[in-house]
C-alpha cells in the first residue's frame, strides 16, 4: 500500500455522513478554482496587453487541459451520490432490522 495512503475507519453514520460532506466541500472548492481559471484564461486570450507565442501556448495548454475539468467534476459527484445512496441504504436497512428485533423480542435467546 501507498505510504501515502490514508485509511478512514468509519464507525457511525456521523463519520460516513462527516466524509460525504467533506467530499461535498472540496468539490465545490475545485469548482470555484476551475471557473477561476476559466475566467482568468478567457482575460488572457481577449487582451492585447500579453500576446505572442507565450501568451498562445499557455492558452493552448489551459484548453488541452481544461477538457480535464467537467470529467473530474463529474466523477466527484457521481461518487458523492453514491456514498449517500449508500447511506441512506444502511439507515434504512437498520431500520428494517430494529423493527424485526422489536416485533420478535420475547423469541430471541441471547444466551
Amino acid at each position: 500500500m501507498n505510504s501515502k495512503t490514508k485509511k478512514i475507519v468509519i464507525t457511525n453514520y456521523q463519520d460516513f455522513e462527516n466524509i460525504i460532506n467533506e467530499l461535498n466541500e472540496s468539490l465545490e472548492r475545485i469548482k470555484e478554482l476551475f471557473n477561476s481559471e476559466n475566467n482568468l484564461m478567457k482575460k488572457i486570450d481577449n487582451t492585447d496587453i500579453w500576446s505572442g507565442e507565450v501568451q498562445e501556448k499557455v492558452y493552448s495548454k489551459y484548453l488541452e487541459l481544461s477538457e480535464c475539468y467537467n470529467p473530474v467534476i463529474k466523477s466527484l459527484e457521481t461518487y458523492i451520490k453514491y456514498l449517500n445512496n449508500t447511506l441512506n441504504s444502511y439507515k434504512e436497512m437498520d431500520k428494517i432490522i430494529s423493527r424485526s428485533v422489536d416485533n420478535n423480542i420475547e423469541d430471541l435467546d441471547v444466551n
